[in-house]
């Protein structure tokens, strides 16, 4: 067990890591609907400057539709370089 999964009281995750300059300075975890991330688990997070966001894998007939990708990556923030900033992110 790790000092967070001690001091957030979690299980273990699945975890795949890919440097991104997206939600807080320190990066966002990403865990699957089904995975509970409790109030407190986020708040720590939070205060080491990590981003937390859930959501379901898609269904095998949902369409990908880009717009709704960017807007959540909108809502997550930029935390990289202004000049790598992609045009259509407000």
């Amino acid at each position: 067990m790790t000092a967070l999964e001690a001091e957030c009281k979690c299980a273990p995750a699945k975890v795949a890591y890919k440097e991104c300059p997206l939600s807080n300075p320190r990066g966002i975890l990403i865990f699957d609907w089904a995975d509970e991330v409790d109030a407190h688990a986020r708040r720590a997070l939070e205060t080491m400057g990590i981003g937390v966001s859930t959501f379901g894998e898609p269904g095998s007939e949902e369409k990908f539709e880009i717009e709704g990708y960017k807007e959540m990556f909108i809502d997550w923030g930029w935390t990289g370089p202004d000049d790598e900033k992609p045009q259509w992110f407000a």
